[in-house]
């Protein structure tokens, strides 16, 4: 007979959990299926279920609580349908998958699966991408090479931040051969982003990963050196790409056409208004705002914007969408929530600039897009965050081996 007590079920959970963050660039089912099921073994596992009690003490384990805690009371008390509201329920329960997948990343070197499985999907998405701009694969979009898997906003976040990894992974390695491939690597990515992707969401990430790369990595009285010896490549690289030069310019024209009341209903000009909208949320209920799907529910009454259409989901802001949602206490939790996480990071070694690199890239997407709240963004946070977790739990004792070394049976 198959005996369960033989199988080493975090170890399971931790493979399966590197098989969904092989498919989150890929393919949302596939992440879907994979993620389930390491949660279910994660669940079965004696291991992760008797250190459970590690998390508890952990502020960033209150930060996920008061998060959650706040969409439940937001759904109870708002205006919103019953549908809409478990949408969105549905939506910001991934937040407490962290706990459980952190569990099962308690090793090193599943911990580098993890990091790796990522890079080697990028790479599948990224060939793809150069031979979508070649007219060598036909793929929808048709006519947006940066769009593969994901759009090209989703996707070129991922690239910006794969590039990050792996310059990082060049500078940690002492191998020639390996600091070679990662830098190949990072090079890649960079090109993906900056020549073929048309997603400003990228640009903007892939500079601020730049930024921090440079502040993590050189000391601090050469970076003046290395801004001197950067800055004529990326002036090159804005002359020459088109993609970004295209980009800007749109945006600078979708601006001035906002600005001047010309035409407001244009890719910057629409967010713009759905900003303004939220505004009108918050200050008529600027203390705890509309409830739990609010946003959404009141846009498909009222059709504020009619050249959008009767749907918008979101403001395309995580701050404006707490705002209207759950007001000031929602712009406090959600506030808690990345202070708990930048608290935990202090505490990292080998996982700490990935962790900081991951929260700052959050922090500043979240102007542009709802980020946390949508499946393919937010499943990234709570992997990579999981990831670089589970290096602090891992020489971590949890209060019952504590209580078992000072000889108590309380546990």
């Amino acid at each position: 007979m198959f005996d369960f007590k033989q199988v080493h079920l975090q170890r399971i959970a931790a493979l399966l959990f590197v098989l969904s963050i092989f498919t989150l660039p890929l393919s949302m089912t596939l992440k879907s299926i994979a993620l389930i099921s390491g949660l279910v073994v994660a669940l079965l596992s004696p291991d992760i279920r008797r250190q459970l009690t590690k998390i508890i003490v952990e502020p960033w384990f209150y930060g996920i609580v008061l998060l959650f805690a706040l969409v439940l009371l937001g759904a109870f008390t708002g205006i919103a349908d019953l549908k809409s509201k478990l949408i969105f329920i549905n939506k910001y329960s991934k937040f407490l998958f962290i706990p459980l997948i952190a569990l099962a990343f308690q090793n090193e070197r599943l911990r580098w699966l993890g990091i790796h499985a990522f890079l080697a999907a990028m790479t599948l998405t990224l060939f793809i991408s150069f031979f979508k701009a070649l007219g060598w694969v036909t793929m929808n979009p048709v006519n947006d090479p940066g769009a593969v898997f994901h759009n090209h906003i989703v996707t070129g976040f991922y690239m910006a931040f794969a590039a990050f990894l792996s310059a990082n992974l060049a500078l940690s390695n002492e191998n020639t051969a390996l600091r070679l491939s990662y830098s190949l690597l990072a090079l890649l990515f960079s090109y993906q982003t900056l020549f073929i992707n048309t997603g400003r969401t990228g640009y903007v990430i892939y500079s601020v990963l730049l930024v921090l790369f440079l502040w993590q990595r050189i000391p601090t009285r050469k970076i003046p050196l290395y801004f001197i010896i950067i800055l004529p490549f990326a002036l090159l690289v804005a002359y020459h790409s088109m993609a970004l030069n295209t980009g800007f310019k749109a945006m600078v024209h979708d601006v001035q056409n906002y600005q001047e009341g010309n035409n407001k209903n244009t890719s910057v000009g629409f967010r713009l208004q759905f900003h303004q909208y939220a505004k009108k949320l918050f200050l008529a209920h600027p203390i705890w705002g509309t409830g739990t799907a609010g946003f959404t529910y009141s846009y498909r009454q009222e059709q504020p914007i009619p050249a959008w259409g009767k749907n918008l989901l979101d403001p395309h802001n995580q701050y404006w969408l707490m705002a209207a949602e759950y007001g000031v206490i929602g712009l406090a939790v959600l506030f808690y929530f990345f202070l708990a996480f930048f608290h935990a990071s202090q505490r990292l070694k080998d996982m700490r600039p990935m962790m900081i690199a991951l929260l700052c890239s959050f922090l500043v997407a979240n102007l542009s897009d709802s980020f946390l709240l949508f499946s393919n963004t937010g499943d990234f946070l709570v992997f990579f965050a999981a990831l670089a977790l589970g290096e602090s739990l891992e020489k971590k004792p949890s209060p019952c081996e504590n209580s078992v070394v000072s000889g108590s049976t309380a546990c």
